[in-house]
């Protein structure tokens, strides 16, 4: 954020501690700096979508690979109640531990052990992307 011209007290004393961290310290001014920048507070079913994107996010970024992703994001779904928007998610990791066990499965029509892992990739960039395109035009 400084980096970006914030120059908000709060986010300068964030940016300069050093170890050890107190957390509730770090929480305070945490909250500070937020309210500093006008950063307004996120529904619940905003914070998963966000926490989310950016999940993928590392998966495209190679931060994390694929299938850590699709685990993590099966996982969320579920703890979701299968959340709509992740359920997609579900589904793919299923297929894909059917197809590496099985050699069949039957969650997704078009998933083969041939075309699994491609399926994965497709879907999880095109969901950061979605959330990057989400992002520049102001609406996340």
């Amino acid at each position: 954020m400084l980096e970006q011209g914030a120059g908000q007290r709060s986010i300068g004393i964030l940016a300069g501690m050093t170890p050890p961290f107190n957390h509730f310290e770090i929480a305070s001014l945490r909250d500070r700096a937020l309210f500093e920048i006008g950063a307004k507070e996120l529904t619940h079913s905003q914070a998963i979508r966000v926490y989310a994107s950016e999940l993928a996010l590392d998966a495209v970024t190679g931060d994390k690979s694929f299938n850590r992703v699709l685990d993590e994001l099966t996982q969320l779904c579920i703890a979701e109640d299968y959340a709509k928007d992740l359920y997609d998610f579900y589904l793919l990791h299923n297929a894909w531990e059917d197809l590496q066990y099985q050699g069949e499965q039957w969650y997704l029509l078009d998933a083969t052990r041939d075309n699994i892992d491609q399926l994965i990739r497709d879907r999880v960039t095109a969901y950061a992307v979605a959330w990057q395109l989400e992002g520049q035009s102001g609406s996340a």
